[in-house]
């Protein structure tokens, strides 16, 4: 296999020794090498990963039992610490040494025997949709260098999208995995809300934030869930791809699906709606039973959403804005402040109206088994494009990228993006959403829509393909 193969792909080929670890991790760099000076997708390459590839090949020449990541280069979004490399979270006003520990999840992949090839760049401190960083530079869109990669996870999405890394973790307060992820034609998953852990990871918003994969499949993305959310570090170093805990099961009859009345339809550029409408259409002819909800409380969700996101950003930043103002991007600075506007009954309506709309909204499952919505109401946009129109519809780019992803961030519930087409050769995601806890249910259902769906995307072998340089 090569650096554009998926993780069970590469797993079986390190085992089978078709390809060694040193020869993937090479093919990794040199991808990043020819894609990163003009998509930006990286910060920070850790060379020497290489020698440690051809340690863990000597372990295998000698028969040693290796865990099952063995090998296999992941990339890290540069908001995890990490104990041997640089760590920004992608800013200039908190350094950039390396951390005292590693993050929980890049613990658990190295337990895992995962290679960490490089750290990812992002929107500035994750807060924003673009990755348009004004420091380590504008994540460019690997399907059109002029355009926007999404984020604020746009480095680890692009890292995936063009085979510099087989996978990559990422994380997700409003759509951060699920956003870049529809935009580069990747999977993106956010699992239910506290599943993964975050400690070692750079706060955005606590109440909202969430860790995740980015991955070529759906099965890859349940295999790295169960490595990361594994009870043990022995329990964890049994699951190989072929055997573990969230593998994606074999389902029969009618999946009852809901689609939404109300908010995720509309302000929806039509080439996005209408690829998505031919995606339904295709899972409808075979096992798909359509059914019409409305989600609740949208009127107020994407208001308390800000509000929330906005104050509790603020205190993590607020004693390093107070000193170092100069130090961040003028976007997020300017977000940041906005804090400073909202009252203390609005942020407490908004918890309230959290803790409510977590418990209603997990109700709607009761009568399907999966919510879908377009990821991401249109396609990636152009670098520095501030509106965009949909139709006669002019809307903000930054803040309308998550406005069908945000929902899941308040409500906890997991949710994944899945490639569902094209329009004008830029990806289009469709996201599904199941309820908490569900996420066997849920990526066993989403492997059936993506395995369907083959039809109309294109196909993988020629999806993920070398970055150029023009």
């Amino acid at each position: 296999m090569t650096a554009s193969g998926t993780l069970a792909q590469n797993s079986r080929d390190l085992q089978q020794q078709h390809i060694s670890a040193e020869e993937l991790c090479t093919q990794c760099l040199a991808q990043i090498t020819a894609g990163n000076p003009s998509l930006h997708a990286f910060i920070h390459v850790h060379e020497d990963v290489v020698k440690e590839a051809r340690a863990i090949d000597e372990q295998r020449a000698r028969n040693e039992t290796l865990p099952p990541l063995a090998g296999i280069p992941i990339a890290i979004k540069d908001l995890f610490d990490t104990s041997h490399l640089p760590t920004s979270y992608g800013g200039r006003a908190h350094g950039h040494a390396p951390a005292r520990a590693d993050a929980t999840a890049v613990l658990r992949l190295r337990q895992a025997g995962a290679l960490i090839i490089g750290k990812t760049n992002l929107h500035e401190y994750a807060f924003g949709t673009t990755s348009e960083n004004p420091h380590f530079g504008t994540v460019k869109n690997p399907y059109g260098r002029g355009k926007i990669a999404g984020g604020s996870s746009g480095g680890s999405a692009v890292a995936v999208a063009t085979g510099m890394a087989p996978a990559a973790l990422g994380t997700d307060t409003g759509g951060s995995i699920r956003i870049p992820a529809a935009l580069c034609g990747v999977v993106g998953f956010k699992p239910t809300y506290g599943s993964i852990d975050v400690t070692g990871v750079f706060p955005l918003a606590p109440s909202l934030d969430h860790v995740g994969p980015l991955t070529r499949t759906v099965d890859d993305a349940a295999w790295l869930f169960s490595l990361l959310t594994a009870p043990s570090t022995s329990a964890m170093l049994r699951m190989s791809a072929a055997d573990h805990p969230y593998i994606p099961i074999p389902l029969t009859g009618p999946i009852r699906v809901g689609i939404p009345k109300n908010h995720f339809f509309e302000k929806c550029h039509q080439g996005v709606n209408d690829t998505v409408q031919a995606a339904l259409r295709v899972l409808a002819s075979q096992w798909l039973r359509p059914v019409d909800v409305s989600v609740p409380h949208m009127d107020v969700l994407p208001e308390w959403q800000r509000i929330l996101i906005t104050t509790e950003a603020y205190s993590v930043h607020a004693k390093t804005l107070a000193t170092s103002r100069a130090l961040y991007g003028s976007d997020v600075s300017e977000r940041l402040e906005s804090a400073l506007d909202i009252r203390a009954p609005q942020l407490l309506e908004a918890q309230r109206g959290q803790a409510m709309i977590r418990e209603e909204m997990n109700r709607l499952f009761d009568q399907i088994d999966v919510l879908v919505t377009p990821t991401v109401p249109m396609t990636a946009t152009d670098t520095g494009q501030s509106k965009a129109f949909l139709g006669a519809l002019e809307v903000p780019v930054r803040s309308h990228l998550n406005r069908y992803t945000n929902p899941f961030n308040f409500s906890g519930l997991p949710a994944i993006s899945i490639p569902c087409g094209w329009n004008a050769g830029l990806p289009v995601g469709l996201q599904v959403i199941g309820a908490a806890h569900s996420e066997r249910k849920l990526l066993s259902i989403a492997k059936l829509f993506e395995a369907a769906l083959s039809s109309i995307t294109e196909p993988t072998s020629t999806r993920f393909h070398k970055p150029t340089t023009s």
